[in-house]
């Protein structure tokens, strides 16, 4: 037993250092060693992008709920093949004040906000003494947006150093501001987000990139990082990145693990870890091939660790007894091995989940709350932003659909892969749909909203849905519409051909900017078919899907079933259908509405040509070896049918003719059908 005994020490000693003292990624964001890099993997040929590195010095003053930075230098290379004559820069912090747009768009929705005190002094993001290349020069704000003036431009294929002083401060006002400060049981706990002045993005698509902030989404280049954090010695920290120094000592270390006792509201252990001593400590990261660095800093952290697939993972609660962290650490563990098995690798080295009231974003470093296991949903939502938010750097504050969306979708496929053997498949009494993840976190969203009357194209600006605040207006249908959208072409695609699209796609565009037609492109590149009659309707249009079984009856000359089907809605999809008989196995039927195929589909009849008003009905004539049976459109509840209701139909043995013309005259189909949209 020594032996082994001395090899478990030994991972344990080596497990300690990982987790506490990692090595930083050792190749710079731009160098040919840097697997990531875009220019040593471009998307397709003629693609850039802009490169930063920022090093920041700063320090957080818990008691005046301040960053203050001591120095900040962002090296800037312009890619592009213009030369610039300014930069913009991102002060998020500054739309979170009285006067500003986000306070105006309030004003609009008929809400006042109720704002911190630092919030009504304007004290958000400053900045000020900016020099590029050590040049002075001016500024010109415009409240989360500012504009530098260069001294001489920057040409194509050259670089800029731009430095300035800044101070952010920490509030907790009404509106929906992700840097906050969270006081409780004496102690203040901070989530450092969108905290520095950020870059903007100049891209080939839009130019330069300066929506002004209005609590939607984000968009930022990629990068690296580099940041030195000082701050009172009893603070526990993480980053975005990996450590370059060693901040704790061995034995508060091992002071910060946590045991598994207490209860969810025991809050006898809500107290500091390490004691306030007045003295003050720095931490230093590195962060790689990232687009944002955040981080949360409290006394109240105590800390689990573990390994999964090679990525340390990191738990943060405020309190021992908030989760069961032993338990969340293995299911994040899950949801990344899933997100690897059907989206792509994991490519960062680190995630951490930081116990912050929130469920929000950030490189490596997710915020959370809420209790284990009810928080299940939460947790794998934020994680798998690490794909299309994190690694894929979408503008989503332009087409939010292709984070937010795409990870509606991730959670809820992991979710039902995770925990579907714990659900009850029962029908929705308004849907008609079964109960798991696809469902009450997809389909449901989507198609309740259509019933409110909350619809819109996916390719709406985010701050765009009705000039609402919030998920109001429609902008829910980013996450549901979009999902419910990624379903449905697994359905026109088949499962194996849709995730390897999925993963091209991903692999593809990781630590890149695509845009949503870089991913129609994508996926029609990698399946070889055309599959703009797809993405027009979803993202460009309100169309819906709505079919029915119109009749059955029976060729009385060669005894065929036949089935007249009708198109309700003006969206166009292939249709699968079973014909079923208690004494048979039922009978799987495919009407294609392109040339292409899908895997094991059944029988496959002839294409349903037709879209919008066009070509409404179609007659399907097979044979079946049973004179009485029932007809079901689309048995495994795929296509997001707004009207189930006629879906499904008996037929009996003494059926009679289905007379139908080849073509239906416009007077008959304007007599026998009369289109609503369903709400």
């Amino acid at each position: 037993m020594i032996k082994p005994l001395l090899g478990l020490v030994c991972l344990a000693l080596i497990f300690n250092f990982v987790c506490f003292f990692s090595v930083a990624q050792s190749y710079e964001y731009r160098s040919t060693e840097n697997p990531f890099y875009w220019k040593n993997r471009p998307p397709h040929p003629g693609y850039w992008q802009q490169d930063v590195h920022y090093q920041m010095d700063v320090e957080l003053i818990p008691e005046e709920n301040l960053i203050k930075s001591n120095s900040f230098k962002l090296t800037y290379w312009n890619n592009s093949p213009h030369q610039l004559k300014e930069l913009f820069f991102h002060l998020y912090q500054q739309a979170f004040q009285p006067g500003s747009y986000y306070d105006r768009l309030w004003m609009d929705n008929g809400r006042k906000a109720k704002y911190g005190s630092n919030e009504i002094e304007g004290k958000c993001t400053h900045i000020w003494n900016v020099r590029v290349n050590g040049v002075k020069t001016s500024i010109q704000p415009d409240n989360s947006i500012v504009k530098v003036i260069l001294p001489s431009p920057i040409l194509a294929g050259d670089s800029a150093v731009i430095e300035m002083d800044f101070k952010s401060w920490f509030d907790k006002g009404d509106m929906r501001r992700r840097m906050k400060v969270i006081e409780e049981m004496g102690q203040k706990s901070f989530g450092a987000v969108f905290w520095y002045p950020s870059i903007c993005v100049y891209d080939a698509q839009r130019g330069w990139n300066v929506d002004q902030h209005l609590d939607k989404e984000f968009y930022n280049n990629f990068g690296s990082f580099d940041l030195s954090l000082t701050l009172p010695s009893h603070f526990i920290v993480e980053a975005s990145g990996l450590p370059t120094n060693k901040a704790l000592t061995d034995e508060e270390i091992e002071l910060l693990k946590i045991k598994q006792s207490g209860t969810y509201r025991d809050t006898s252990q809500l107290k500091p870890k390490l004691p306030a001593t007045g003295s003050k400590r720095t931490w230093k990261w590195r962060a790689v091939n990232v687009h944002n660095m955040a981080f949360a800093a409290s006394p109240l952290f105590t800390r689990a660790d573990t390994i999964v697939n090679g990525v340390q993972i990191v738990a943060l609660p405020r309190t021992v007894a908030r989760f069961s962290w032993k338990e969340t650490l293995g299911f994040m563990g899950d949801i990344i091995k899933n997100g690897n098995n059907y989206f792509g690798e994991y490519a960062w080295p680190k995630i951490v989940i930081a116990d912050m009231n929130d469920g929000m974003e950030y490189p490596m470093i997710t915020f959370v709350g809420g209790a284990y296991p009810a928080n299940r949903g939460l947790l794998t939502h934020e994680i798998g932003h690490m794909w299309f938010y994190g690694m894929i750097g979408s503008n989503e504050t332009y087409r939010a659909a292709m984070d937010e969306g795409f990870t509606q979708f991730f959670t809820s496929w992991v979710m039902d892969e995770l925990q579907q053997p714990k659900r009850g498949f029962f029908i929705h009494k308004d849907f008609g749909y079964p109960v798991n993840y696809k469902y009450t976190d997809s389909y449901y969203g989507y198609l309740s909203m259509r019933k409110g009357g909350q619809d819109a194209p996916l390719n709406t600006h985010s701050s765009d849905f009705n000039t609402s605040i919030g998920q109001d207006g429609g902008y829910g249908q980013v996450y549901f519409k979009t999902s419910t959208m990624l379903y449905n072409l697994k359905y026109v695609l088949g499962d194996r051909m849709f995730f390897k699209a999925m993963k091209n796609y991903f692999n593809q565009w990781k630590f890149c900017h695509p845009y949503p037609e870089d991913f129609r492109r994508s996926m029609t590149d990698y399946t070889r078919t055309d599959l703009s009659w797809f993405f027009d309707q979803w993202m460009e249009t309100t169309k819906s899907i709505d079919y029915g079984i119109d009749r059955i009856g029976r060729n009385p000359e060669n005894g065929k079933l036949q089935i007249l089907f009708r198109r309700h809605g003006d969206m166009q999809m292939p249709l699968e259908f079973v014909v079923a008989n208690s004494s048979y196995a039922p009978l799987r039927f495919y009407i294609p509405n392109t040339w292409f195929l899908k895997d094991s589909v059944g029988t496959i009849l002839p294409k349903w040509y037709g879209w919008s008003g066009f070509n409404r009905y179609y007659l399907a004539e097979i044979e079946v070896p049973f004179s009485d049976g029932i007809v079901v459109i689309d048995p495994t509840f795929s296509i997001a049918d707004t009207d189930m209701s006629d879906n499904t139909k008996t037929f009996g043995a003494n059926l009679t003719n289905l007379f139908l013309p080849e073509v239906i005259s416009a007077k008959e189909e304007k007599k026998r059908y009369k289109h609503k949209l369903k709400k």
